[in-house]
């Protein structure tokens, strides 16, 4: 029975067999189950009854625990340094890792004690973690190594990988609360920890001619017995840990050599006392007894023997015709032919598919998408899984040996994929050097070919990738001035030693005298494309050793120094110097040397200048001749229209520096918060004022106003240029009142530089020049569909971020020019065209320039978790990605007396605030818990504290866990104003299955198929379920002796139910 069992578990662990398998199952194991004499049900021994347990790894049945980072019950082990054995001169590695297992009312753990060369020590631990003691335990594993030595037990039985470990005798039991521990050893590298744990036995009635119980009455005195039963093993293997059961009619007061495990009424239950648990063949046991009672004579009655132990039943055929792994009778009850190792003809021995790939034995493409199941690759590996079948190497297993050099590359390099150590030196095939070259697709336009040759450990070649990027690339593209090919982007896992970057070049740029080609680099901090130091040209090939990876392009440097930056970009202006608004004061000559005709032609370019400027600015108008006038106050620019039309000369001498001072005395009216601007134009030398030119300047310093003067033919060009320099503008000379338009764009755009409109954080003047496609990114090109860029718009691609958020002005380093730092594209919602927003993006943490999404793990949380890309998928699909944080914020408002959520400010919106101490808290995701997102939501915070004059949050606000949905969220205070988030996901339950009617049950042919597949995990336990109840219920008709047959009807039924559906 047992081969059997074994047999049917190795299935119903897999979870993934075709449909059709499963109502036959249920048939082959009700039909061999009838078939045996004994009912070998495993157990788990419960006291003084026998309770029914299946407990397997990794099933809900059992919870799998990690003192490390452990997966599926079946993991590496972490290793320590190394230590050098004294005694043999021997490298050995001392390991702390364990794999510990919880079942029903135990736990064992297995702990990798040493570890060497050629082999290893462990212990395992079993624990009691019930009331009721455990009786005669035996230990049953799936193990892919060789035990050759075992200590404080034995190993009762080995059929390939899995073993049965019986206790030594006198640690057979395990009381409540307590444990026993045994040792084991090999001569083999470790290669895994044991999988599949399980308590084992049976408790098996034992047969009326294997064995004699003899009664014997020493003594009677009428009140009182003494007497002794004998049990005799009649059978040539042990009897263990009996149970004798009987009926007597006399009561039984005292008993030694055994214990009286149950009494009801004049039935006895009666346990080994443990010392003499086994009879041996032959031999026997007596038990001495005294009691009360009872008449002379009486004797024990209905007497049964039990034996806890597990036996190989030699009734059942496992004869497999084809050596294809499966039984002949199995592949009878599943359809397939039991004299073709592969029925399906798709390259795979049935068992294999069955047991190894979850491939369907009599279907050659199992998912119909046109690939034979031996064609497939499970493990993406790059090898099919019949190459691996042929290799005997696992077809779901990248790194069979768990060496970490995956299973194509040991074979590329020479290694064995089934010998961690190929080379038998003590060095895992995974920590070797290999030197390797990896050729990348050419260029688009086939002018470049890339290469790279590096040396690396094993265990880092598969990270090692190559991306050549496309037109769409943000910042690499063809846009860029002398473009020459695509860019290219390296990955690697970890750091390396040094590698050499080759880019092979066409004839035709190697034959081009006026093309210099260069390799350039993308310097991921300052945004920015650099020349590779140290490259040189060989032949046709461009060379150059790196000792990092990034983005590569070549480039004609000749035309990319040339076109690159060709703009020259003034500096921003703190921010504090910025505005939304202008006030600005034009003070006209209208003296007299000042023709009609030049007049009017400066009026008319006034009128179009004020034109330009938006509502919320404000304009006044001052004319001087002898006198000043003050035309109108500050107004709107169509009143101020209005005025300058209206306007009647007056002729005279010029009064330049009075007409200055007073147009600077209005600005006492002015708005703070407006940037303050006046526009001068004469065409002579002051005489006629009252104040002086230094006067004049010391005035506008102290009430910030910024003085454009503008000199038309013969004028004191060097006053006004003092006056205009002192205090922040500029001054500007032309011969002719027409050339005034050209003068007015450059004090506009010289203006723009303290004004912000859109209060975005960006100048007017910054955002126009992105606009014109002058300013240009890092890489030296304009801005990709830009001229979109709205000065009167804080987020001019409506994407969520502001435009300050999405790109800054740097200062180009060794240079007097600036550049636009690019973090997302202000006017592209998508900037990196992977389908998910720039919002998004800088939200969780991953890069909104790069479709390589990834946020770095920087484990944080008490939970040591961080979220990954993949956890965001979901919500982001479902356009939920603040889902997580809105739940966030609720829980610290319910939890928290006075604190207000999602408070809008002048500058944003504070996610928490407490009024009473006026501290800010802004929520955020885990990606924020490190640099460089962690910098960045700190200074958020600053901003509001700073417009509230409030403070960073503190500890006020307590961690704590909660459910939300599907997920569970976990929260903590970084106590930097930051509070930080991760969330997992729970398991649903699955659906339940719905079984429709059979449209003709009776019909010879009929074969039921479910509407859908069940779910792994209800396939699974409703088949466990219904083998429990099969079992048990002929365990009844043995014990009874057919007692309750005729409700076996009922018990079968509930078991077809339970595995395809109530």
């Amino acid at each position: 029975m047992i081969a059997v069992a074994t047999f049917l578990k190795r299935i119903l662990r897999r979870g993934k067999i075709m449909k059709k398998i499963w109502t036959k199952v249920l048939a082959c194991i009700m039909t061999v189950t009838m078939c045996l004499g004994t009912v070998n049900v495993p157990v788990y021994a419960h006291g003084n009854a026998v309770t029914e347990v299946t407990t397997e790894a990794g099933i809900t049945s059992g919870t799998l625990t990690e003192d490390t980072i452990i997966s599926d019950n079946n993991v590496e082990p972490t290793i320590n340094k190394s230590t050098t054995d004294e005694n043999k001169g021997s490298t050995w590695d001392q390991v702390t890792t364990e794999n510990v297992f919880e079942g029903e009312n135990y736990k064992v753990t297995f702990t990798l004690t040493s570890n060497w060369d050629a082999g290893y020590n462990a212990n395992v631990k079993i624990e009691n973690t019930g009331d009721i003691t455990i009786q005669n335990w035996y230990l049953g594993f799936d193990y892919n190594s060789y035990i050759t030595n075992i200590w404080n037990a034995e190993v009762f039985s080995n059929e390939g990988n899995m073993y049965i470990i019986k206790n030594a005798g006198w640690n057979q039991d395990i009381d409540g609360g307590r444990s026993i521990e045994f040792g084991l050893s090999s001569n083999q590298s470790f290669k895994g920890f044991p999988k599949n744990y399980e308590l084992l036995g049976s408790s098996t009635k034992v047969t009326e001619d294997d064995y004699q119980v003899q009664y014997k009455t020493d003594s009677d005195w009428g009140t009182g017995f003494t007497g002794s039963i004998s049990i005799t093993n009649n059978t040539d293997t042990d009897l263990e840990d009996w149970i004798l059961e009987f009926d007597f009619d006399r009561e039984i007061t005292e008993i030694w050599n055994g214990v009286i495990e149950k009494q009801e009424g004049n039935h006895y239950v009666i346990r080994n006392a443990g010392y003499n648990s086994t009879i041996a063949p032959s031999e026997n046991v007596s038990i001495g007894i005294k009691g009360c009672d009872g008449k002379l004579g009486d004797e024990p009655a209905n007497i049964e023997l039990y034996s806890y132990t597990i036996t190989q039943n030699e009734d059942v055929d496992l004869t497999d015709s084809d050596n294809d792994g499966l039984p002949d009778f199995y592949e009878e009850v599943i359809g397939t032919d039991k004299y073709n190792v592969d029925s399906d003809n798709d390259g795979l021995p049935d068992g294999f598919e069955l047991f190894t790939t979850f491939t369907y034995p009599n279907s050659s493409d199992t998912d119909n998408d046109g690939i034979l199941d031996g064609q497939e690759d499970n493990d993406n590996d790059g090898i099919n899984n019949l190459d691996e079948f042929e290799l005997g190497i696992d077809p779901n297993d990248a790194d069979t040996d768990g060496d970490g050099l995956s299973d194509s590359n040991e074979l590329k390099y020479n290694m064995n994929p089934n010998d961690r150590d190929t080379l038998n030196d003590g060095i895992l095939d995974g920590n070797r050097v290999f030197s390797i070259t990896v050729t990348c697709d050419d260029s688009d336009n086939g002018l470049v070919s890339p290469s790279i040759d590096i040396i690396l450990a094993g265990n880092q070649i598969d990270s090692l990738s190559t991306i050549k990027l496309g037109d769409d690339d943000p910042f690499l593209n063809s846009e860029i001035p002398g473009y020459l090919s695509n860019g290219y982007e390296f990955l690697m896992d970890g750091t390396f030693t040094s590698a050499k970057l080759s880019f092979g070049l066409d004839k035709s740029i190697i034959d081009d005298a006026s093309i210099e080609p260069a390799i350039y680099y993308w310097n991921e901090t300052d945004m920015l494309l650099e020349e590779v130091e140290n490259q040189y040209i060989e032949g046709n090939n461009l060379y150059v050793d790196l000792s990092h990876f990034s983005k590569y392009i070549v480039l004609d440097k000749h035309k990319y120094n040339k076109y690159a930056f060709q703009f020259v970009i003034e500096a921003p202006s703190v921010e504090e110097e910025l505005n939304s608004k202008y006030d600005i004061a034009f003070v006209l000559d209208d003296s007299g040397s000042i023709l009609s005709s030049d007049f009017t032609k400066m009026r008319n370019e006034c009128k179009q200048l004020s034109s330009r400027f938006t509502d919320k600015d404000r304009l006044a108008l001052f004319m001087f001749a002898s006198n000043v006038s003050k035309i109108t106050s500050f107004t709107d620019k169509d009143t101020f229209i209005d005025s300058l039309d209206s306007y009647r000369r007056t002729n005279g001498m010029t009064a330049l520096y009075s007409g200055i001072n007073s147009a600077i005395t209005e600005f006492e009216n002015s708005s703070t918060d407006a940037s303050r601007i006046m526009i001068v134009i004469t065409d002579g030398y002051d005489n006629q004022s009252n104040v002086s030119s230094t006067t004049v300047i010391n005035n506008a310093v102290a009430q910030n106003v910024i003085i454009y003067c503008v000199g038309v033919g013969s004028v004191n060009s060097t006053v006004l240029r003092n006056i205009s320099k002192s205090t922040g503008g500029n001054y500007y000379h032309i011969n002719q009142f027409s050339q005034l338009n050209s003068i007015f764009e450059n004090i506009i755009s010289e203006a723009d530089l303290y004004k912000d409109s859109d209060g975005d954080g960006l100048s007017d003047y910054h955002e126009k020049m992105i606009a014109a496609g002058k300013m240009h990114t890092g890489s030296g090109e304009a801005l990709r569909l830009c001229t979109t860029m709205n000065y009167l718009s804080s987020d001019s691609d409506g994407d969520g971020l502001s435009d300050s958020e999405e790109v800054e002005i740097r200062k180009i380093p060794n240079s007097e020019n600036y550049y636009c730092y690019m973090i997302s594209n202000p006017c592209i919602v998508d900037t990196d065209s992977d389908g998910y927003d720039d919002y998004v993006e800088e939200y969780i943490g991953s890069s909104p320039v790069s479709k390589n999404n990834k946020i770095e793990q920087n484990i944080y949380s008490k939970s040591g978790s961080s979220n990954s890309w993949y956890d965001w998928q979901e919500l982001i699909e479902n356009h939920s990605w603040n889902y997580i944080h809105n739940a966030v914020e609720y829980d610290i408002f319910s939890k928290h007396i006075g604190l207000e959520i999602e408070k809008k400010i002048s500058v944003g919106r504070m996610d928490i605030y407490r009024s009473l101490t006026k501290e800010v808290w802004d929520v955020k995701p885990s990606s924020y818990a490190y640099e460089p997102n962690r910098t960045k939501g700190v200074a958020q915070v600053l901003r509001y504290t700073t417009a509230i004059e409030g403070k960073v949050g503190g500890s006020y606000i307590n961690g704590s866990f909660f459910e939300i949905g599907d997920y569970d969220v976990e929260y903590s205070n970084m106590n930097n104003g930051l509070i930080v988030y991760t969330f997992k996901k729970k398991k649903k339950n699955p659906d339940k299955v719905q079984v429709p009617v059979p449209k003709k049950e009776k019909d010879d042919n009929y074969v039921y198929v479910p509407r859908y597949q069940p779910s792994d995990e209800i396939q699974f336990w409703g088949t466990v379920a219904a083998v429990i109840i099969v079992g048990g219920t002929l365990a009844e008709d043995v014990f009874t002796g057919g007692g309750g047959i005729a409700d076996d009807g009922a018990s079968f039924y509930l078991a077809y139910k339970l595995m395809f559906g109530l």
